[in-house]
């Protein structure tokens, strides 16, 4: 048991009963928080006031102020947990029992904060299975519906020639891997260009990969699909990855760092430009999210960022 434990243990025990601790210790102090008499520390005359209070509260003009613990360690010359023991043997209270009770107390709070910290974790995890169960079967159920073919999102863009999943009226389904390669998310984008991720996806450091690599000497990570499809035709010796949104850069970019150690990462960033000063419908002032988030991105791995230039709201793709 700690010292402090101790300590804490024989002042709460003592709180209330000061009078008759300082007593039975041969502390003298007055009964009235009014009078003033000589100090039981100093021996200074007429400058010791005893208010109590429950804590052994006293002042003295000379000493200063402080509890009865205190007291007790200025009459006695001791540090506190000489301090406490002194107080607890005047209580009857013996120090080995409060010592093994605190470790008892320390072991069960530790043995409780273990088993809270183990079903948080169980449940944590059985929302993940479950919410991956969702998924998996949300996605094979527009699997079966879908047939390969051209988007029409994408050919309106510019964009002809790539091949995906299209669903009965024309969307789009964008899957995405973690880390490990297991489907984790999935993105619909309709012909129109609305999006939407699929219920029950994990996203986070989730990401779509446009030309699959061994070997990358350059990563280049953009926002949304068409964007990095650009951007492939401009680098098309480089790694093209899509990780969806701006707030999905960073847990990316880490997980391409780790899979490619030696490689130049950059990060392709939608330039969210903004008139100087401008707010949204909340009176909140807009910053320039995809510039920042990329910055970010690129300080965690040592990377580059890649901002098209002009002040003016543009992707890489608007660039094209």
């Amino acid at each position: 048991m700690r010292s402090i434990d101790m300590i804490r243990q024989v002042s709460d025990a003592a709180a209330g009963r000061w009078h008759d601790v300082l007593s039975l210790m041969g502390i003298d102090v007055p009964a009235s928080p009014r009078a003033q008499v000589a100090c039981p520390a100093c021996s200074g005359k007429d400058r010791f006031r005893f208010d109590d209070d429950g804590r052994g509260a006293h002042f003295c003009n000379n000493c200063g102020a402080g509890d009865g613990l205190e007291l007790v360690k200025k009459v006695n010359s001791c540090d506190a947990t000489r301090a406490a023991q002194l107080v607890a043997d005047a209580l009857g209270m013996n120090v080995q029992d409060i010592r093994n009770t605190t470790s008892q107390g320390e072991a069960r709070q530790q043995k409780d904060q273990a088993e809270r910290r183990a079903a948080l974790a169980q449940q944590q995890a059985q929302e993940q299975a479950a919410r991956a169960a969702r998924f998996s079967s949300k996605l094979a159920a527009l699997t079966t519906q879908s047939q390969p073919g051209e988007s029409a999102y994408l050919t309106s863009k510019g964009l002809p020639g790539f091949i995906y999943p299209l669903l009965p009226d024309g969307t789009l389904v964008l899957t995405l891997v973690n880390e490990s390669g297991t489907t984790a998310a999935a993105q619909t984008i309709t012909a129109d260009g609305e999006k939407r991720l699929l219920s029950g996806s994990a996203k986070k450091g989730a990401y779509h990969v446009i030309n699959p690599a061994h070997s990358p000497q350059t990563v280049i990570i953009g926002e949304g699909l068409a964007t990095v499809l650009s951007v492939h035709l401009m680098r098309p010796d480089a790694l093209a990855v899509v990780a969806i949104d701006a707030g999905n850069l960073l847990p990316v970019a880490q997980v391409m760092r780790q899979h490619y150690p030696h490689a130049q990462i950059v990060i392709a960033a939608d330039n969210d430009w903004h008139v100087p000063g401008e707010t949204d419908d909340r009176g909140k002032l807009k910053v320039n999210t995809g510039h920042i988030s990329a910055e970010k991105a690129a300080q965690a791995v040592a990377g580059w960022v890649a901002l098209p230039a002009g002040e003016f709201k543009a992707d890489w793709d608007d660039l094209r």
